[in-house]
């Protein structure tokens, strides 16, 4: 992808090199989605919250309208994986529990103290086995 600012000051993108002089082209990369991203969930300032422990209960915040959703209700059923879902749209206290982990976007996996936002078969293995250490 290219960044082109023009000789008047206008900025566009394309996917092809600009030819032409007075222009200012910078190539950038956008990534696609989804671009899983694990990380901790940050420690409760609740102390009873804190006081107890982890769910290894494998949790997935998810839509009905989800392709990404879909596609990891298919892949747990096909392997077996046990999960929790909760439809952020339509479960109010899931949707709180939902933000409280930072979710941005759907679908979001949580097990134990971990997350992973995003789907893909491979980091989504990688999450279970590293969370199941």
């Amino acid at each position: 992808m290219y960044r082109v600012v023009g000789p008047d000051g206008r900025v566009t993108y394309t996917d092809q090199a600009p030819q032409g002089k007075g222009t200012s082209v910078k190539e950038v990369s956008i990534p696609s989605y989804p671009q899983p991203q694990r990380w901790q969930a940050p420690p409760s300032s609740n102390e009873s919250e804190a006081s107890t422990s982890p769910s290894s209960e494998l949790v997935m915040y998810a839509s009905q309208s989800c392709g990404y959703c879909k596609q990891a209700r298919s892949y747990m059923k096909a392997k077996g994986i046990a999960y929790r879902e909760v439809d952020v749209g339509k479960d109010k206290a899931g949707a709180a529990e939902f933000a409280r982990l930072g979710g941005k976007g759907v679908p979001l996996f949580s097990l134990g103290r971990q997350t992973l936002a995003g789907f893909s078969a491979d980091s989504f293995d990688a999450f279970l086995r590293s969370s199941s250490r």
